[in-house]
């Protein structure tokens, strides 16, 4: 199943340039660097995020299947255990990770979090997050890159997160360097269910 779609205007060279950019980080991201992301970005700011989590059973660390919506919780660099809702996109000819994205919750209910975006990106335009037909959107910088891809932090208040539980589609708008205008579309289903999963392991 492919969990996202790329849609371009012309240029097919600069197309298929990025497509490659986006295959050899996912590669790199599988095998290396990007479970790494994940760790440091659970452990960082943990006075802000959940102080403890019980999971199930005892258990010591989770993972499940929200449509197309994972929610995964385990222990941080910090020792304590933290749960995040994230989702990757696939190039659809050959299913390789292009993108990837992960949220927790703050005491104060944010959901912040992390993109992760190839290089090849024109950094200075930053991304642009629209929702279904485009009536809620929101402007995302990058913050830095890494050996791992372009990371854009992500929060979102509850008017956000409002929108994204009742819609269907993120369409995340970029360009690349040479100028084309790219949009990957982020599915939403499930989202709810894993919100509310992590809302409730929370406690």
């Amino acid at each position: 199943m492919i969990y996202g779609s790329l849609k371009t205007l012309p240029k097919l060279a600069v197309i298929k340039k990025l497509f490659f950019a986006f295959i050899v980080v996912a590669v790199t991201m599988t095998m290396f660097v990007f479970p790494k992301v994940i760790s440091n970005s659970l452990a960082q700011s943990t006075q802000d995020r959940i102080n403890k989590i019980t999971l199930p059973g005892g258990a010591t660390s989770l993972n499940e299947t929200h449509g197309d919506w994972t929610v995964s919780c385990g222990k941080g660099q910090t020792q304590i255990t933290l749960c995040a809702m994230s989702q990757q996109l696939f190039n659809p000819e050959n299913k390789q990770r292009v993108m990837a994205i992960e949220l927790t919750m703050t005491k104060q209910s944010i959901l912040s979090g992390t993109m992760v975006l190839p290089f090849g990106i024109k950094l200075s335009e930053g991304i642009l997050l629209s929702i279904d037909e485009g009536d809620v959107q929101t402007k995302v910088p990058f913050s830095t890159c890494l050996p791992v891809g372009c990371l854009a932090p992500l929060s979102f208040n509850t008017k956000m997160i409002d929108a994204f539980r009742a819609g269907s589609i993120v369409s995340i708008a970029l360009k690349t360097m040479e100028g084309t205008q790219l949009q990957i579309e982020l599915s939403l289903d499930g989202f709810s269910s894993a919100h509310n999963r992590i809302i409730a392991l929370k406690g």
